[in-house]
């Protein structure tokens, strides 16, 4: 009897005519639609369906028990606050930190589609090794014969350095990771410590030090691109105001003296109106040891979290491996325990505030902070979104069951979201966030748009204005679409 062959074709370019039946992994273009299907367009078919199942399988994993308590509970860090918040798994970064998500959602979208068909062999074709370990595992529990036909892949322009970097234990690369850190960083260590311990303004910013106003800069002033002008209308309302940035490099503040130096300006320049510090400006030798030992802690938990998650997400498996050994044994883990120890001596150290925005994309610092922020009693925390919210940025969603916890180590929520548009408030309120802890207002990114609104435009000598991403690699496929 012959076979009923699937082939699953993980390919950016065209699969070869044939008239095998095919499922595309990447293309939303099918020429025959009898024997052609696209993944992307079985998924955005029946899109929450989706959604909703992969974020079911991240809140379960938290509450997987192991010898009767949670994974929520063994990655303890304080008796507020678990770490399990902080990891890849739950920051569900699927556009840059995490790209095997969408190969996960697409895998549970093939499973729910193979149940009504009657397949006897897949073949795959594909450059990823966990995708068909995955694939596999999925093929085997449904008793479909499996093929892995791998493309030969691309070589990596990285330069030499980073390649081995790359291929290193995640251990020794969180041993570089925090070497290089706190050998760039410790320039910065005490820089307005002063200032924020003896302000007396009631209001915090949270932002990064990154998308600064050039212009502004050169003038002494601080302007952000993500909070226009609202520094300013602080200023002239006489609103005394703390800002803690998170320094990230770029093109204008390169090093961590341009900085410091930079810094030191705009505290000199506002006096007791502002007050600017950096979140390394609390680094201590104490800091330092509190994160190895927790990285210690959380490192000898592994073996055995990674059991139970391994069993529970099933086929899932392979795709999943990479992120909990990158948030229990890597950078990851580092990273993210050196902000929450800094951010728990920021808020211990400024005297009590009524009120701290900070920019909301539920990045794992950001779980850190608010759990941190509370400890030490400090009055109302507000995420603001300073961009939209995309449907399938999944670092905004959670399952619905995440916000009726009350636990002591429950996620970590601000007080208030400040949502910036219609369709904004409409995903949060979807995704079952409580309505009243939603609060509209303008999107302060986008008020300079009104200053350049140029109806007089001369059409003479048309320009084509390009909307890049955010990632570079991302921006090089844009241009080479534009090119072709």
């Amino acid at each position: 009897m012959k076979k009923k062959l699937l082939v699953v074709w993980d390919g950016k370019n065209r699969h070869p005519s044939t008239d095998q039946h095919k499922i595309l992994w990447q293309n939303y273009n099918t020429y025959n639609k009898d024997i052609e299907f696209s993944m992307p367009q079985l998924l955005e078919d029946d899109a929450d369906k989706f959604k909703a199942k992969y974020l079911e399988l991240i809140y379960e994993l938290g509450e997987v028990k192991i010898s009767g308590r949670r994974i929520v509970d063994h990655l303890k860090v304080r008796e507020n606050f678990s770490y399990w918040w902080m990891t890849l798994l739950v920051e569900k970064c699927n556009y840059s930190k995490s790209p095997q998500i969408s190969n996960i959602i697409k895998l549970i979208c093939l499973h729910d589609w193979l149940n009504s068909k009657n397949y006897s062999a897949i073949q795959f074709v594909s450059t990823n090794t966990a995708l068909a370990k995955s694939m596999k595992l999925l093929a085997d529990s449904l008793g479909i014969e499996f093929e892995w036909k791998k493309i030969e892949e691309t070589k990596s322009k990285d330069i030499l350095t980073r390649r081995i970097y790359n291929y290193l234990p995640h251990i020794f690369k969180a041993i570089i990771w925090l070497s290089y850190y706190l050998f760039d960083r410790w320039k910065l260590k005490g820089l307005g410590i002063e200032k924020w311990n003896n302000s007396i303004a009631t209001h915090s910013f949270i932002s990064y030090f990154f998308n600064l106003d050039e212009s502004a800069i050169n003038k002494g002033r601080y302007k952000s691109g993500y909070w226009s002008e609202l520094p300013n209308f602080l200023n002239e309302e006489n609103i005394q105001s703390n800002w803690l940035h998170i320094y990230v490099k770029s093109k204008n503040l390169a090093t961590t003296h341009s900085a410091k130096k930079i810094l030191k300006i705009f505290n000199k320049e506002y006096k007791e109106k502002q007050n600017h510090v950096f979140l390394d400006s609390f680094l201590s030798f104490g800091i330092v040891y509190k994160t190895v030992f927790g990285w210690i802690k959380i490192v000898k938990q592994h073996a055995k979290i990674k059991k139970v998650v391994e069993i529970h997400s099933n086929y899932l498996w392979p795709l999943i491996e990479n992120d909990l050994k990158a948030s229990l044994l890597g950078t990851t883990v580092v990273h993210n325990l050196l902000y929450y120890y800094l951010f728990l001596e920021a808020s211990k150290m400024i005297p009590n505030q009524n009120k701290c925005v900070y920019l909301q994309e539920n990045q794992g610092w950001e779980f850190g902070f608010i759990s941190a922020w509370r400890e030490f009693n400090h009055g109302d925390i507000i995420g603001m979104p300073h961009s939209t919210v995309r449907y399938w940025d999944l670092r905004y969603f959670f399952d619905s069951r995440s916000y009726n916890d009350k636990g002591a180590l429950s996620l970590p929520l601000p007080s208030k979201v400040a949502i910036n548009g219609d369709v904004e408030k409409h995903q949060y309120i979807r995704s079952g966030y409580p309505m009243n802890n939603l609060v509209e207002v303008e999107a302060l990114r986008y008020l300079y748009l009104t200053q350049n609104n140029n109806k007089n435009i001369s059409m003479k000598n048309r320009t084509v204005l390009v909307l890049a991403d955010y990632l570079k690699e991302h921006t090089n496929i844009q241009m080479q679409l534009l090119v072709k």
